[in-house]
């Protein structure tokens, strides 16, 4: 059996198991719960029902016809709170199969084929640019960090998978433009698939769609003759996101790109938030899905844009008084997006071994050793990756930042733990094979 095809099983076998396992949880009794993370009797982590909160509420609120609205269950109307891709992919679901039960099976399909395709994509990128280390390492890399986050990968339902399966998705899209091999369509070229890729993106998260313009302008720096070709695409992605932001200024009177709630983040993450970066218990005293509904909440009361443009203004007046506290915030984010993994369930993780703290800084040590070890060699496909992995990240150290914002660039993060250790790896062995080649010489 071939390499590939055998990774790509092991990598099925491996998925869907962690995946069954997760979901057992719900057919055991409490006292029996200890036999799932985070191993305590009584605690139950196994969310497949989640589906995004907000995302799940809109999507409802399309299904029953007073559009995209009532992202909290308040009957507040019309929002921009949330991108419209994952609520409109929610209400497909919705309509189709009729429970919400349903959609949770359906949506924990699609993230397993997803987890199991992104691994796939893992390995043949690590194929284009290892030098001494088998490339299934990087796929033990990528099964490896994705049983470190366990709970948002199998217990847990977001959108967390497709934010992954988008930002892979372009990234590998990339790859395979440097490489000269773009994926084949029919007859249609390939920037008619990245356009619709960068609108999907866009539509999706507004991150998304920057690391996927950001693919875009490497790609032109790569090769300026592709500039006709890439701003073909940028058309095509701007007409998919046209509509969104058309509707938008017709609702809201005014600009919003994607999503309303920028200042929200920025005053709570940097002014309310003691570390600057969110965990549970924070964000149940603050966030609106948890008080929305009382009649006395500001976000009721005031709706949406009245409530947001608050926490401007708020924003605005702590930053011009103490700027300080802000990049003292930023300068916490952005270890904790590095090197400091910070606990979501601070009262959990305690209790068990650090894992997640151990592996936290590897991929980030990974970069670095490799852009030491290869500067003169480095292959594109990891200026790539590392230009991705800052740009996708960026915005969340300078505004709000928890663990599930690192997880869609997961397929970076296990490539730059296997190259580090590739790049090692070759190093130690360099000076050997030069030795055998002076004595072959000599012979």
């Amino acid at each position: 059996m071939r390499a590939p095809r055998r990774s790509t099983l092991c990598l099925f076998a491996y998925v869907f198991g962690l995946s069954a396992y997760a979901n057992a949880a719900a057919w055991v009794s409490p006292e029996h719960l200890d036999w799932f993370p985070p191993f305590q009797e009584g605690v139950d982590l196994l969310k497949r029902n989640h589906l995004g909160a907000e995302y799940f509420r809109i999507a409802m609120a399309l299904v029953e016809g007073r559009g995209f609205s009532d992202p909290f269950g308040a009957g507040t109307g019309p929002t921009a709170w949330m991108p419209p891709l994952y609520p409109a992919l929610l209400a497909a679901l919705i309509w189709l199969l009729g429970s919400k039960s349903a959609v949770g099976w359906a949506i924990l399909l699609l993230k397993n084929l997803t987890l199991v395709w992104v691994g796939t994509q893992v390995r043949a990128v690590a194929q284009r640019s290892h030098l001494a280390l088998a490339p299934g390492w990087a796929v033990a890399a990528y099964a490896v960090w994705l049983a470190a986050h366990f709970d948002w990968f199998f217990q847990f339902s977001h959108d967390t998978w497709l934010m992954l399966l988008l930002v892979t998705a372009s990234f590998v899209f990339a790859v395979r433009v440097l490489g000269d091999e773009p994926p084949r369509f029919g007859r249609l070229g390939w920037p008619l698939a990245w356009g619709l890729l960068g609108g999907v993106n866009a539509l999706a998260s507004p991150i998304a769609g920057l690391s996927w313009a950001t693919a875009s302008a490497f790609l032109l720096v790569r090769d300026p003759r592709r500039l006709r070709k890439l701003c073909a695409a940028g058309m095509l992605a701007a007409l998919c996101v046209a509509p969104w932001i058309a509707r938008n200024a017709v609702v809201f009177d005014r600009l919003i790109l994607m999503k309303s709630n920028l200042y929200f983040d920025l005053y709570l993450a940097n002014y309310k938030s003691l570390t600057g970066v969110y965990d549970s218990r924070f964000l149940h005293v603050y966030h609106p899905y948890f008080h929305a509904k009382k009649p006395n909440s500001g976000y009721r009361r005031l709706g949406e844009t009245a409530y947001l443009d608050t926490f401007e203004e708020r924003f605005h007046r702590e930053l011009d008084a103490r700027p300080e506290v802000y990049l003292r915030k930023v300068g916490r984010r952005l270890l904790a997006v590095t090197l400091l993994h910070h606990p979501h369930r601070p009262e959990l993780e305690g209790t068990l071994p650090p894992f997640r703290t151990a592996l936290h800084p590897l991929p980030l040590l990974g970069l670095l050793a490799t852009l030491a070890l290869r500067r003169r060699r480095l292959p594109a496909v990891v200026g790539l990756a590392a230009t991705l992995y800052a740009v996708y990240l960026v915005p969340y150290v300078a505004a709000a930042f928890y663990n599930r914002y690192l997880l869609p660039v997961s397929a970076l993060l296990a490539l730059f733990a296997f190259w580090g250790a590739d790049a090692a790896l070759a190093t130690r062995q360099a000076p050997t094979d030069r030795t055998r080649d002076a004595l072959e010489t000599d012979s």
